[in-house]
């Protein structure tokens, strides 16, 4: 049914308004890298902030696994976007 997937597109929702940070895997099967290449580009393109992030050594779930290869970049963005520093609550 192509027009749920029309529906569901984060691409037809821009612009969005918000800052999203985009972390990928190099070597994600599901999603590839490319995808968010292209999220990115119409992103910015409609004048959202958006930053995309590579992985190499990382692919589809390791991106959500807390203590992967990828989680300091993830636990980094994440608190950059709250304006918070690693070990503080403030």
């Amino acid at each position: 049914m192509p027009e749920r997937y029309r529906q569901a597109s984060p691409s037809k929702l821009l612009p969005t308004g918000v800052k999203q940070v985009l972390i990928t895997g190099a070597q994600d099967k599901l999603v590839p890298p490319r995808l968010g290449q292209d999220y990115e580009a119409e992103a910015q393109k409609a004048g959202d902030d958006v930053t995309f992030f590579v992985i190499e050594n990382a692919a589809h779930f390791e991106v959500i696994t807390p203590g992967s290869v990828v989680w300091p970049k993830v636990e980094e963005a994440v608190l950059s976007m709250l304006k918070l520093k690693k070990g503080t609550s403030k």
